[in-house]
Order: C-alpha cells, then sequence, then structure tokens
C-alpha cells in the first residue's frame, strides 16, 4: 500500500488535469462560437457589398437616363425657339409686305392672312410656354435625382469604410484566435510531460516496494528530485499571489505560483480574504508554473476559494504555529500564466 505522500501528489495532478479540462473545454466552445461569428460576419459583409454594388450601377443608369432626357429636352427648346425666331422674320414681311398692299388698296387678302399667322404665332407661344414649364419641371427633376444619387453614393462609401474597418476587426480576431491555440497547445504538452514523468517516478516507486524494504526508496525524495531544479534557485522574496483551484473533500488546492517564482515543497503560506486570514497550506508538489498544497489549518465557518490572496509565512514562524497575518486590502495579485488545456 501507497503511504499519503505516494497517493498525495497522484490526486493533486488527477485533480489539475480535470480541472485543466473543464477550462479547454470552455476555451474551445467560446472559440467554436468565435468562429461562427467570423462566419455569419464574413457573410452579411459580402451581401451588404454585393447590394452596394447593385444599387450603385442602378443610380448611375438612372442618372444617364435623366441627362439623355435633359439633353432632349434642350434640343427641342432650342428648335422651337429657332422656330420662334423665323415666325418673327416671316411676320416682319408680311408687315412690310402689308403697309405697300394697304397703300395700293388690295387690303381683304392680306389682312386675313395677317391675322392667320397671329393666331399661329399665338398657338406657338403657348407651345413654347408649356415646353418651358415642362423643361424646368424636368430640370429641377434632374437636379433632385442627381442629389439623391450623390447622396445615396456618399452612404455607399460610408457603407464601404465600415466593411474596411469589420474586415480589420476580422483580421486581428483571427490573430488573436491563431495565438490563443499556439499557447494553449505549447501548455498542454507541458503538462502532458509533467504527468508523464510523475507517473514514470510513481510506477517506479511502486516497483521499488514490491521487491522489499531494502530497495525502497521514499517517496519524499522521489519528488525532490523532480523538482531539485526549482530547489537549486536561489531564494527570492515570493510576491502575494492567489489560489487558481480547490477541492474542499480533498483538502488540496492549487497555487498560482511555482518553481520559477522560488516556491519550494514544504513550505507554508497564509491564505487570506479581503485581507482576513482564513487558512494555512504546505506545498506538497512543486511545478515550473503552479504549485500543489494541502490544507494544514482552516478557521471554523471559512474554506479555501479560488482568487483567494496567498502569501508566504516568515521563516522564523514556520517552526511553531504561526500568527495570523494581515493583508492589506489594496494588495492585488498579478495575473496568473493561462491554465493548460487537456486533450
Amino acid at each position: 500500500m501507497l503511504s499519503r505522500n505516494n497517493w498525495l501528489p497522484l490526486v493533486v495532478v488527477l485533480g489539475l488535469v480535470a480541472i485543466f479540462g473543464v477550462y479547454v473545454e470552455s476555451r474551445l466552445s467560446a472559440l467554436a462560437v468565435l468562429d461562427m461569428k467570423l462566419a455569419l460576419t464574413e457573410k452579411r459583409l459580402g451581401s451588404l457589398e454585393q447590394s452596394s454594388s447593385q444599387q450603385e450601377v442602378e443610380l448611375r443608369v438612372e442618372n444617364q437616363k435623366l441627362s439623355n432626357r435633359l439633353e432632349l429636352a434642350q434640343g427641342r427648346n432650342s428648335l422651337l425657339e429657332s422656330r420662334i425666331n423665323e415666325f418673327e422674320k416671316n411676320l416682319g414681311r408680311f408687315s412690310t409686305k402689308l403697309g405697300k398692299e394697304g397703300e395700293e388698296g388690295n387690303t381683304g387678302s392680306v389682312t386675313d392672312r395677317l391675322k392667320l399667322l397671329e393666331g399661329s404665332l399665338g398657338n406657338v407661344s403657348q407651345s413654347v410656354a408649356t415646353l418651358r414649364q415642362d423643361n424646368a419641371g424636368r430640370a429641377e427633376a434632374a437636379d433632385v435625382a442627381q442629389a439623391r444619387i450623390l447622396e445615396q453614393l456618399t452612404e455607399l462609401r460610408k457603407n464601404q469604410e465600415v466593411e474596411l474597418g469589420a474586415f480589420q476587426k476580422v483580421a486581428d480576431l483571427q490573430g488573436e484566435l491563431t495565438e490563443v491555440r499556439e499557447q494553449s497547445e505549447k501548455t498542454s504538452a507541458d503538462l502532458r510531460l509533467a504527468v508523464d514523468e510523475f507517473r514514470k517516478d510513481l510506477a517506479g516507486t511502486r516497483e521499488q516496494e514490491g521487491k522489499g524494504p531494502a530497495a525502497k526508496s521514499d517517496p519524499e525524495e522521489k519528488l525532490a528530485a523532480l523538482t531539485r531544479g526549482a530547489e537549486e534557485t536561489p531564494a527570492q522574496p515570493l510576491p502575494v499571489f492567489e489560489v487558481r483551484a480547490s477541492d474542499v473533500a480533498t483538502g488540496i488546492v492549487v497555487l498560482s505560483r511555482g518553481s520559477k517564482a522560488g516556491v519550494k515543497e514544504g513550505e507554508l503560506f497564509s491564505v487570506s480574504r479581503t485581507g482576513e486570514h482564513i487558512a494555512f497550506v504546505k506545498i506538497v508538489r512543486v511545478w515550473a508554473e503552479y504549485s500543489g498544497a494541502e490544507i494544514v489549518e482552516l478557521l471554523a465557518g471559512n474554506s479555501v476559494q479560488p482568487r483567494d490572496l496567498v502569501q508566504p509565512v516568515p521563516a522564523e514562524k514556520d517552526s511553531g504555529k504561526p500568527d495570523v497575518p494581515k493583508l492589506d486590502v489594496k494588495d492585488k495579485a498579478p495575473p496568473p500564466p493561462p491554465p493548460p488545456p487537456a486533450d
């Protein structure tokens, strides 16, 4: 049978693997939702671009039609003005001829013809006035249509600028997504290596126990061998950090700092919440970026929860029952490194 020091690290590793599995599953679901949103955004941008292109073509065609109609009306107006000038010239000729014939005494036929021409000229003038009014209305309509076309073109340009901004955001999100995936893969590989190494050490310990008392090795030495690199690092003052995960049933907690921050096995730490001490924990296993500890003392009515603050207990108080340290509420723990996802 394995002693508590043998199976406790295995429980810690299994707890960590379960916690990281849940975290990775939530991150993967968030990434899937983000992929769906990106696809929908690209689809909507494509449809908006297609509709804006069609509207721009239709507006240009309508503007061309109005321009053609305006030119045709201007041509007709010029033709009528030339006819009016010809009629005025003919009227002058008839007036001159009428004066000559009046002097000669033959006024009947010329007078009738002159009245007929004056009536025709009045009809032509009325037609010209009507055409001028129509041309003015058409010109006004053309101006309104051109103003509408300019407004719609301006709106289309704004939509295109919005589309470019959306494409840029999509590109930025894709870059961030790629970075998160690469970081998750790297951290997952590190975690698998640590778990495999621990399993190999545990299997070796079991084999040595099966051979007899003479072949047995101290589990504490095996754990120390795994973290020897961390113990050889010179001790540095530890900042305040956090509890990353907690298992109330087993009394095991995961801390957000490891051997890189100077954490060592057997060290005692104080856990506090809002500046009030609630528990003491002792380090039982150390990794590079995080460490595992067991709760050795817990105040009644409290429980260690994630985001609780952790600080080391002074060395002179480590031998006996340490005093309750007071943390400043203003102290904030630095953000922990991202947890490694599981496959």
